[in-house]
Parts: structure tokens; C-alpha cells; sequence
């Protein structure tokens, strides 16, 4: 397989722009958030003080805002994965590197070992310090 420096611009580009695209999502946060409804909703049909209608009326709210949270989650995720897609083609369009190559770059072996050491790594040190 051979990078060139064009591809390997496009690539870390794209990487850095995925990065920065799910910081800026808040995905974990939306996800915990609807954890947190669910668990809720658990509580509310264990509830032994509760009668059937009010428990009902409490889950049906809790549906309704996790059906809510699934598309708003879904929409995030697409625009998420949307910006590194659009960094790649941009490359492509101005000649920079192909967008195939790109592609094969950050599907390679040694590009997903690295960036989950590097995840990993980030991840163990911002725990630590």
C-alpha cells in the first residue's frame, strides 16, 4: 500500500475533523440522557405506590422523549460522520488525493491500531492527570 503526502493530509485531516465533530456532538452526553429516561421509566413501573393509569401516562412521556431522543441521536450521528466524509471528497475535488485512496488509508490496519493506542493512551492520561 502506498501513501503518498496528500493522502496522508486528507486522511489525518479527516480524522482530526471526526474528532472535533464528536466533541462538538455532545453524542455521550444525549446517550446518558437517555439512559437516564429509560431508568426513570424502569422506576416508574416498579413503583408500588403508583396506580396503573399514572404509571401509564409516565411511561407514555418517557416513550415519547426516548422516540424523540432516537431521531435527534440518529441526525447527530449522520452529521457527525458527515464532516470527515465531506473533508475526503473536498481532497478528492481539488486533486489533493483520491478518494479512494483515503479511504483505503483509514481503513488499513496500521491506521485503526494506531488510533486506538492513541485513543487509548488519551484516554488512560486524561483519567490520570
Amino acid at each position: 500500500m502506498t501513501w503518498n503526502a496528500g493522502i496522508l493530509v486528507v486522511g489525518l485531516a479527516s480524522m482530526a475533523a471526526f474528532v472535533a465533530a464528536f466533541r462538538v456532538s455532545r453524542l455521550v452526553t444525549q446517550a446518558r440522557a437517555v439512559v437516564t429516561v429509560a431508568s426513570q421509566a424502569m422506576a416508574v413501573i416498579a413503583e408500588k405506590t403508583l396506580n396503573d393509569e399514572e404509571k401509564q401516562r409516565l411511561v407514555q412521556r418517557a416513550a415519547l422523549h426516548l422516540f424523540g431522543q432516537f431521531f435527534l441521536i440518529t441526525l447527530t450521528a449522520i452529521l457527525m460522520l458527515a464532516v470527515p466524509g465531506v473533508i475526503i471528497w473536498v481532497g478528492d475535488l481539488i486533486g489533493l488525493a483520491p478518494f479512494a485512496a483515503v479511504t483505503d488509508l483509514l481503513l488499513s490496519w496500521q491506521i485503526i491500531v494506531g488510533a486506538t493506542v492513541l485513543i487509548l493512551v488519551a484516554g488512560f492520561l486524561g483519567k490520570v492527570l
